[in-house]
């Protein structure tokens, strides 16, 4: 998902005339319809149509032209994209809402009629990232599931449209999403799915002229960090600053992705589904721009390399274009990661302790309940875990442990994270100290002895005796004899009592939940 700040509102035409006193602050702009049909939200989350509005996209209004901005019925708005003729809109609580054609099922209300007022699409999940096709919808929600919906290929057959949204990934961690104008792209921690019409190569592959499942795209490299769509093209950034590029590139259809050479790291990369240019901003700031009819003054146009330009922001990039990729604002946001730059690295490791934020493991544990983990974290902090994982569960996204404490389980799991002990009651520290003991964590086990001996009292000694020896914790049972012995055993010589004596004596008068 990328984050866009607001832009000067006039470096778009259609704005120029437009009284600008209450719009320079907006919290975000939206354009679509070459440059000529905008979306704009206040800085009260309201959202305005303001252009032209074909389709009534801006509400029922038979006016071509909206030369005011006109108030659409939907507020707290914080994500915009559309499609050629359907716009989609992500509030802050995560609903989605759509409205406009919807002949292809692009709105996912379950039929194919046209709206002129916001709908929530009927997604029970909050959604945290969108993206448009021509006639089509893709969104993830927070469980890192993707949803799709309408038609990508324009077959105008109802077998062929998803009129409601439909689970296309789930148990991935997904990066980013986008749209091309007839393909879709998935990026996930392994790998980039794609998916529609392949008719310039977009898809990068030389078989196939549609592909009616997600595909992973071979021979790119594993480190890759975002995949933008042009409407027949697609490319990727990776974590070291490369680009790959493959489609419609403005002078060929090329089928294997081509690596652009640039003479800083690339940050950045960009671009929309309704034409085939792409953008690209580097570590100096500086801005490049590649593809199809880049200057918009005719077919041949093309740039068939990256070129510098002069531009200020990355929303100046689309002055004058088509439209802009998918927008979110910053300010309302939150951020997938409660990090800051203070943050030291353990300090984020710890703030991802059960956080859904980029896990790939799924812990079940007794009583239906589920955590999240990630398998780096837990395999570089825990021998056990680590042998677990690779020996069973390295292809799998789901560790079975409910046959364990689920407290002594995530108090563990926690101390991965944090190397803290959280208060636990002292009927799961025998567990928790096992977990310990087996990876050779002396500073945990030293922690829980510290607590088990401080915890000792002749009301409760009998019930810790047992549940440090229904464990088999030797070091646990050590410090309870000399007061189970002395409080449990009457008129009996206690020296010659061994544990296990101790526990038939204790289990035959003491009734505690193993």
């Amino acid at each position: 998902m990328k984050l866009y700040q607001p832009i000067n509102l006039s470096d778009w035409d259609a704005l120029k005339d437009l009284d600008k006193t209450p719009w320079n602050k907006c919290k975000l702009i939206y354009a679509h319809r070459g440059g000529q049909s905008f979306l704009l939200v206040h800085t009260n989350g309201d959202l305005y149509g303001f252009g032209e509005n074909k389709y009534r996209l801006f509400g029922n209004i038979d006016q071509l032209f909206i030369t005011h901005p006109l108030k659409i019925n939907i507020t707290n708005v914080i994500a915009l994209d559309t499609g050629y003729f359907h716009v989609v809109a992500l509030l802050g609580n995560g609903d989605l809402y759509t409205w406009g054609l919807n002949n292809y099922g692009q709105l996912g209300n379950g039929n194919q009629q046209p709206i002129i007022f916001p709908s929530k699409v009927d997604i029970s999940e909050e959604i945290i990232n969108i993206s448009c096709g021509y006639f089509c919808t893709l969104a993830v929600d927070k469980n890192q599931t993707v949803w799709f919906w309408g038609c990508l290929n324009e077959v105008p057959l109802s077998t062929q449209s998803e009129l409601q949204p439909i689970q296309v990934m789930c148990g991935q961690t997904v990066i980013n999403i986008a749209c091309g104008g007839r393909h879709a792209a998935i990026l996930t921690a392994d790998k980039l799915y794609v998916c529609g019409s392949n008719e310039n190569g977009q898809l990068a592959k030389t078989n196939i002229n549609v592909a009616y499942y997600y595909q992973p795209v071979l021979n790119l490299p594993e480190n890759l960090s975002d995949v933008v769509c042009g409407a027949f093209s697609t490319a990727v950034l990776t974590t070291d600053g490369k680009v790959f590029c493959w489609g419609d590139l403005g002078n060929t259809e090329q089928y294997d992705p081509v690596k652009f050479c640039f003479r800083e790291k690339v940050i950045e990369i960009s671009a929309n589904g309704d034409d085939d240019i792409f953008y690209a901003i580097l570590e100096n700031h500086e801005v490049y721009h590649w593809g199809h009819d880049v200057y918009r003054l005719g077919h041949d146009n093309n740039c068939y390399y990256p070129q510098k330009i002069e531009v200020l922001s990355n929303f100046d990039m689309y002055s004058k274009r088509s439209k802009t990729p998918a927008v979110y604002c910053t300010s309302c946001l939150p951020p997938l990661v409660p990090f800051n730059q203070e943050h030291t690295v353990s300090e984020k490791i710890a703030l991802l302790f059960n956080n859904k934020t980029y896990s790939d493991l799924k812990i079940k544990l007794n009583g239906d309940e589920i955590m999240y983990a990630h398998k780096l974290i837990i395999t570089l902090n825990s021998s056990t875990f680590s042998r677990i994982i690779l020996n069973n569960f390295k292809s799998k996204k789901t560790i079975d442990l409910t046959k364990y404490d689920s407290v002594a389980v995530k108090s563990y799991i926690k101390f991965l994270y944090t190397n803290k002990l959280e208060n636990v009651h002292v009927s799961h520290l025998p567990e928790l100290y096992n977990f310990a003991k087996k990876d050779e964590k002396s500073n945990l086990q030293n922690q829980i002895l510290l607590t088990w001996k401080n915890s000792l009292n002749e009301k409760d000694i009998a019930t810790m005796f047992k549940k440090a020896y229904y464990h088999q914790c030797e070091d646990l049972i050590e410090l309870c004899l000399p007061m189970t012995k002395r409080v449990t055993i009457d008129k009996v010589d206690s020296l010659n009592l061994t544990p296990e004596i101790l526990f038939q004596i204790i289990e035959s008068s003491v009734n505690i939940e193993e």
